[in-house]
């Protein structure tokens, strides 16, 4: 039924009823921040100016971000060299590895919310400076302590500038144009990960590994340049306060985890030390979860944690994180150590996977759109085990083309798996949480990143080392002898390994390279577990998408967007709201009332009748009420108003039996 002519002849009062209710709804949103509107363009300013503007925010944001992620690829082909240099052992070289994501993952959730609240633009500036003084620590490093110092540094850099690199580019376009952008930022982060590995050895072999970590150095001076000039600030006008309790309970708990996993082989894994951190990891997940579930400003959304498709998304994304990319930092030092390839070859070698991955990944929306997410999801994971599978049994002569076939089935599991985990993630999530998704859909991958290069590892240097020391004892050498031979070769130094055997020492080359091909095994076979544990994961969690509920329907239809304009958008939730829902109080703002707060205009539940204040109120309780509940509607509880708003479609709706 048409609504009357007062309610669809008052969109502009409606407009700023609803900017009282939620300042930061927009047009056009992007899946990572779906509320930040374009940001106000000067007074005055041309067309020409405005363009110029758009054009400097794409280019600096994405040479930035991918300067981010050539740093968690390229090192992997530095590794060998920096052994040599620096004298790092085996552990050591993990943590250069994993130090980065393991800081990255957990700020990252707290980066966001921070240039949310204070200002994008100085969040990534600042995210530039420390990612430039940690890229400088890192090309002086005189010891691997500091080398991991400075991944360290670089890590907490790129975790605030990272969300609020794409966040600008939100800001500043708007509709089409954002989309457009937005591919464009994708295409310069897929690509820097695809060209890593291969830019990074070639700088290895004509410079050498330092080169790696000094072209940020150089590269972040003009970009910083260009951004404190061309750069506008944004922020969320509705942000409030930062879960600072949960952000510190997350970032601990996930750091005793990657310690755990990373210290656990050498302690072992029921000492004393690793059961305490585990637990500990364990209480501090528990108190996140519950101060979560009372905040008022949670860092993750209680209904995040209700959604079964959500967990199972964000739970693909750890596992796939762990076992798409960590297995691919062992192979390249097989190739490295074993094989014989220089850090070029090594790159070249191991580029179909990423070239495969890229081009797969622009084709999977239409994979989805065909099978449906967890079909897809199953696929894919399925061609990643796959490639997985076709690379067991690797020997020293096993190169480019030995791997080829496995590669580029690995990369084109892993080009469906990527984008469509995300799909999955954001595809139950409402827009007023899809940007906390997205947030921590990219920490679930850090952190399997960072796990799965810890835990692997563990097994791979176990493995290594055992294999080596039996192997030495089966040639002669004795017991005590070849197992400490063995632990040195398992550590990265061979030469004094070798030393430690004497004559001997002619052994260790076969029995270091046979057991390294076997450890790799190993590890291949692991990633093949884990990924099918992400396989049944999709299949137990992740559920088929809801048919959407027809646009009008509980009483209430769609009568303008979230800038009061006529619209044809469907809202998916009007189907659970109930028009003559009784009030919880007619007083005022229940939780004003009870806390002794005061309030500006007053909004009604249309779930379940609670009674809250708007978002121009200090204590913002109708927002607060749909994120801890996740009723999805409001109606004005104003005398004359009888407008409502979705916060989840962010759609104006109105009584449909008006006449």
């Amino acid at each position: 039924m048409a609504a009357s002519g007062r309610v669809v002849g008052d969109l502009r009062a409606r407009r700023h009823g609803v900017a009282r209710l939620i300042p930061a709804a927009g047009l056009g949103a992007c899946p990572a921040h779906p509320d930040t509107p374009a940001a106000a363009r000067p007074a005055g300013e041309t067309t020409e100016g405005a363009r110029r503007c758009q054009r400097w925010t794409l280019a600096v944001v994405c040479l930035a971000s991918a300067l981010l992620l050539f740093n968690v690829t390229a090192p992997n082909v530095a590794l060998p060299a920096i052994a040599v240099d620096l004298s790092a052992g085996f552990s050591a070289q993990q943590w250069v590895l994993s130090a980065y994501a393991m800081v990255l993952a957990s700020l990252l959730l707290a980066g966001g919310a921070l240039g949310d609240r204070y200002g994008r633009r100085r969040l990534f500036l600042l995210g530039l400076a420390g990612f430039w003084v940690g890229s400088l620590l890192c090309t002086l490093a005189p010891t691997t302590e500091l080398l991991i110092v400075g991944r360290l540094v670089q890590g907490a850099g790129a975790a605030a500038l990272f969300p609020s690199g794409l966040a600008l580019i939100a800001a500043e376009f708007d509709g089409p144009a954002r989309a457009r952008a937005i591919g464009v930022w994708g295409a310069s982060v897929s690509g820097a990960i695809a060209l890593g590995p291969l830019l990074g050895g070639i700088l290895v072999e004509v410079v050498g590994w330092r080169a790696q970590f000094a072209l940020a150095v150089l590269l972040v001076l003009p970009t910083a340049a260009v951004g404190l000039r061309h750069l506008r600030e944004s922020r969320d006008s509705s942000s409030t306060r930062l879960d600072w309790l949960g952000a510190g309970l997350l970032t601990g708990a996930m750091v005793l985890l990657i310690v755990l996993v990373q210290r656990g082989n050498g302690v072992g894994w029921l000492s004393p030390v690793t059961l305490a951190m585990a637990g500990g990891a364990l209480v501090l997940f528990a108190l996140f979860t519950l101060v979560e579930f009372r905040s008022t400003a949670p860092l993750i959304a209680p209904a995040l944690m209700r959604n079964p498709t959500f967990l199972g998304a964000t739970l693909v994304a750890v596992v796939f994180a762990a076992a798409g990319f960590a297995p691919l930092v062992y192979l390249t030092l097989f190739l490295l150590r074993v094989h014989g390839s220089g850090p070029t070859l090594a790159g070249l070698e191991v580029a179909p996977f990423a070239v495969a991955s890229l081009v797969v990944s622009l084709l999977a929306a239409r994979v989805v759109a065909r099978l449906g997410v967890r079909i897809a999801l199953v696929g894919g994971l399925a061609l990643c085990g796959v490639g997985l599978a076709l690379m067991l049994d690797l020997g020293p002569d096993s190169g480019g083309l030995r791997l080829l076939p496995a590669l580029l089935v690995f990369g084109v599991g892993a080009g469906v798996v990527n984008p469509t985990m995300t799909v999955a993630a954001l595809s139950t999530v409402d827009a007023a949480h899809s940007g906390m998704a997205s947030g921590i859909n990219n920490t679930a991958r850090q952190l399997g990143i960072a796990v799965g290069i810890a835990g692997l590892g563990a097994v791979f240097e176990s493995r290594l080392a055992d294999g080596t020391g039996a192997r030495l004892a089966a040639g002669g050498v004795p017991g005590p002898q070849a197992t400490a031979a063995a632990e040195l070769a398992a550590s990265g130094d061979l030469d004094a390994a070798g030393r430690s055997l004497g004559q001997a020492a002619t052994a260790l080359l076969p029995a270091y390279t046979s057991s390294f091909t076997h450890a790799l095994t190993v590890v291949f076979l692991v990633g093949i577990a884990v990924i099918a544990l992400g396989a049944l994961v999709t299949v137990v969690l992740i559920r088929p998408a809801a048919e959407p509920v027809p646009a009008q329907t509980g009483g209430f239809t769609v009568v303008g967007d979230a800038d009061g304009r006529p619209t044809e958008a469907t809202c998916t939730h009007l189907g659970e709201v109930a028009a003559d829902v009784t009030p919880s109080t007619d007083r005022g703002c229940e939780d004003c009332l009870r806390d002794g707060g005061t309030w500006v205009h007053l909004r009604k539940c249309l779930h379940c009748g609670h009674v809250g204040c708007c978002d121009s109120s200090p204590g913002r309780h109708a927002s607060q009420h749909w994120h801890t509940s996740s009723h999805p509607l409001v109606q004005s509880f104003e005398p004359g108003e009888d407008w409502g708003w979705c916060y989840p479609d962010q759609l104006l709706v109105a009584p449909s039996t008006v006449t």
